[in-house]
């Protein structure tokens, strides 16, 4: 039974489906038919064909069911559909009207006979209108057609609703046809019932594709109801057909025939049950049976699978075990091959096999990508000799192997794919690979390029390394010299009458003096040694003061232009750097102007945005003081303005140039807290913009120029402890000329021995940091030990490291050689009184 229901499940339907639709069109078109040859030859219709308008309604039904069938997803076929189930509706909906008028009277609408064309019936003509229930019908099922394509749940209930009703008033139209036929109160044939009640079947399943599950199902209730349903339907139409016979015939009353009917219906009901009963214990009982011989076979069955599954075990770890074996001798083989695989592909050393024709059988990734050239290059037909700068190099080095048979550490110069020259330094020995080619070299290759490079950067650091310590070691004693001479200029100046031409020769000397004093800072600088002491600067003034020494040193043919903006911002830098900065700047752009030009140093507050940063995006947004330096010379191509602040490159001639200038100023401006920019082009000049971060001043400390000399004068008593003579006694002169008293030590110890065993009070004491015997930071503490309120100025003309290795801390007070007049009393001043007495 359940290969029955699935069979006629999943072939039957659309046979149904399609049958049921075609019946319909086929009896539609037998009654229009039969309608028009009736009319023309004068023969009244039969009982069995439908009215002429039920029969175009079974058309449009038929067409409609068919399309819906047919193809149920394609849009426009599917509106096609309803819209022929919708005209059946309105054509059962006008039947309905017109017989309602016709039993208000004959004076009703002719709209339905004038589409027809057909005239409207006497009285004593038949009829040629469907009946009111086949109207109903076509309506129900019109409806339930018009509504079937939609997926809505609500909906497929509503259409399967429509249907039940059609197919129950079809079926009581039937039993009445079929059961009094010359007494037919529905006026429907027994031929359109049927067809009526086949499509109300016909449309549900058109809806779903499939019987309901109770009917189609393969449970034992669906096959119950698939064995009485038979019975159901037939068993009470015949018993009903018997009775009215009976009675028409006369046999029986009504009242014994209702009775013989129902005791017909219970005995037929009660047979039908019983069998069924019998039927469903023996399928209980077969079930039973065969669940006992499941049972028993599964027993047996999972015996025999758990002795399969041990041998199977058994057999497997066997094979487990070979396999495993197997696998790890692979794995160690390929494990090997890898290992050495690896050496070769990703050594960093380029390694190669070739012959003595140059002809290359073999090249790992380092050797193509030192070349330049893609892994497999040597595919191509590439020859070794085409690698040599010097081609009798490689010849050499053949032969010399040819007879060692191997060498080591060899240095060759190779030409790479883009042209440039680099220095290999070669490891090799010969291998017996393949006889028909002949000897086989083997060789390793090093880029030592850099290496090479480095080595000579190195030595460049040697030599300003040793400069370094020279200029450190000198420093000390130039800067005492550069004291004595600039404190006894400052003495003379203030000796001098009124004779513009004496103090224009003293003003030339204390400029000379000031180029011995920066140059020994250029030392330092260049050395890394240099003393740093960022302050609030007025950069107009430091370029203005640093231009005096540019213009001789740039050359006659350079035009020297300063643009300086008069409200320009303060920034806190080193004076000492900005000058080295300025003067390594202006240097480079002498250079760059063989021919002469003009150097110009313009002065700016700007403000960066954001807009700035995107194209500048090392410099963040902020409000800065800029310096711009630029030139009229050759300008820079891209590739030099790239490695343009790198230590040691230069595009100068061998021996003109250390590369260090510029790399200088990146790291002076970097510390400064700054920023750098550097523009050119070409044929074009250069200029590099220097960003230093603006501050606000707000000492407003007085300028040199503004500084009152009466305002550094005192009467305070001084200790001096200085080891050089002319340093001390030119010291002592200023101070003395200022109005100090001042006590004189040649040494720590003198000084020791004064503030021990005298009585006159000291209210600062002036010392040098380094002396032979002792150290001015090693005194100090001892003279503190009779004076605790003793305060205390270093000076020193050794570089900061020196000064940091003998005891000076951050917070002491460092005055540094050379220094002037207002320098020194400037910094005494500012030890023993406020800073608002100096602005006095």
């Amino acid at each position: 039974m359940p290969n029955e229901s699935g069979t006629w499940t999943n072939n039957n339907i659309a046979l149904f489906v399609n049958g049921t639709s075609a019946g319909a069109i086929f009896l539609g078109l037998l009654a229009v038919v039969s309608s028009i040859l009736g009319r023309e030859a004068g023969l009244a219709r039969g009982p069995f064909i439908p009215a002429a308008d039920a029969g175009v309604a079974f058309i449009l039904l038929g067409i409609s069911l068919w399309i819906l069938a047919r193809w149920p997803r394609e849009h426009w076929k599917r509106t096609f559909a309803q819209s022929g189930a919708l005209a059946v509706v309105l054509w059962a909906g006008t039947t309905l009207i017109h017989l309602i008028t016709l039993t208000a009277g004959p004076s009703g609408p002719s709209l339905k006979h004038w589409l027809l064309q057909w005239a409207h019936p006497a009285a004593s003509e038949t009829t040629i209108i469907m009946s009111a229930t086949s109207a109903g019908i076509f309506i129900l099922l019109g409806l339930a057609l018009l509504i079937a394509p939609l997926k809505n749940m609500l909906f497929r209930t509503f259409t399967r609703t429509l249907c039940f009703c059609a197919a129950s008033l079809a079926f009581v139209c039937a039993m009445d046809a079929f059961l009094m036929p010359e007494v037919s109160y529905s006026e429907t044939g027994l031929v359109s019932c049927l067809l009526f009640m086949a499509c109300a079947i016909a449309i549900p399943l058109a809806q779903t594709g499939r019987l309901p599950a109770v009917i189609a199902g393969p449970g034992i209730g669906s096959q119950t109801f698939r064995r009485l349903l038979p019975a159901a339907v037939i068993i009470p139409i015949a018993l009903a057909w018997l009775t009215v016979k009976g009675e028409m015939s006369g046999f029986f009353g009504g009242e014994f025939g209702g009775a013989a009917a129902a005791l017909a219906t219970v005995l037929f009901l009660g047979i039908l049950i019983w069998r069924n009963a019998r039927t469903l214990n023996r399928h209980e009982s077969m079930l039973k049976r065969a669940q006992h011989e499941l049972t028993r076979e599964r027993a047996e069955l999972e015996t025999r699978v758990q002795e399969r599954t041990s041998a199977l075990l058994t057999s497997k770890q066997a094979l487990e075990e070979e396999i495993n074996e197997r696998r790890k001798a692979d794995e160690a083989l390929e494990s090997s091959e890898r290992k050495y695989r690896s050496l070769v592909e990703n050594s960093p050393y380029g390694i190669y096999r070739a012959t003595t024709d140059g002809q290359v059988l073999y090249a790992n990734t380092a050797f193509a990508k030192m070349l330049g050239y893609d892994p497999g290059f040597e595919l191509s037909g590439f020859n070794l000799a085409d690698l040599y700068v010097d081609p009798d190099t490689r010849n050499t080095l053949v032969q010399g192997l040819l007879k060692q048979r191997q060498f080591r550490g060899t240095e060759v110069q190779w030409r790479r794919e883009d042209g440039c020259s680099i220095t290999v330094k070669l490891s090799g020995r010969i291998v017996e690979d393949d006889t028909s080619l002949g000897p086989v070299f083997e060789v390793a290759a090093e880029d030592i390029t850099n290496y090479r490079a480095l080595e000579e950067q190195f030595r460049q650091v040697q030599k300003m390394e040793a400069v370094g310590r020279l200029a450190a070691g000198i420093a000390h004693d130039f800067n005492n010299i550069l004291s004595v001479i600039m404190g006894q200029i400052e003495l003379l100046d203030d000796s001098l009458d009124s004779n513009p031409s004496a103090r224009k020769d003293l003003d030339r000397i204390r400029q000379a003096s000031r180029r011995a004093a920066l140059l020994i800072r250029q030392l330092l600088t260049f050395s890394r040694q240099e003393t740093i002491q960022p302050s609030m600067l007025d950069l107009n003034g430091a370029i203005e003061n640093v231009a005096e020494m540019l213009r001789p040193m740039v050359g006659e043919d350079v035009i020297l232009h300063l643009d300086l903006e008069k409200t320009l911002g303060k920034v806190e830098a080193d004076s000492a750097q900005i000058d080295q900065i300025v003067m390594n700047l202006a240097v480079n752009a002498r250079d760059a102007m063989q021919q002469g030009g003009t150097i110009s140093l313009r002065t700016a507050n700007v403000e960066l945005d954001r807009t700035y940063q995107e194209t500048h995006p090392t410099i963040p947004p902020g409000s800065y003081v800029m310096l711009a330096v630029s030139d009229t010379g050759c300008g820079m191509d891209p590739q030099t303005r790239a490695r343009v602040f790198e230590p040691f490159f230069t595009t100068k001639e061998a021996g003109k140039g250390t590369g260090l200038g510029l790399s200088t100023v990146y790291g002076i401006v970097a510390r400064s807290g700054g920023y750098i920019w550097v523009y050119s082009e070409s044929g074009y000049g250069t200029t590099f913009k220097l960003y230093f971060p603006r501050v606000v001043d707000n000492t407003q400390l007085p300028s040199v120029q503004e500084i009152n000399t009466e305002s550094l004068a005192g009467s305070e008593h001084i200790l001096l402890v200085e080891d050089d003579e002319g340093v001390r006694m030119t010291t002592t002169a200023i101070l003395e000329r200022a109005g100090y008293q001042v006590q004189v030590a040649s040494s720590a110890e003198v000084a020791i021995e004064i503030v021990r065993t005298g009585d006159t009070p000291i209210d600062v004491v002036l010392t040098d940091v380094v002396m032979p015997t002792m150290t001015g930071t090693g005194m100090l503490p001892l003279l503190r030990a009779f004076r605790p309120d003793l305060k205390a100025i270093f000076m020193s003309g050794y570089a900061s490291e020196q000064i940091a290795a003998r005891g000076l801390s951050l917070g002491d007070v460092l005055l540094e050689k050379p220094f002037s007049k207002n320098d020194l009393l400037r910094k005494i001043r500012k030890v023993l009184a406020p800073p608002a007495s100096i602005a006095a």
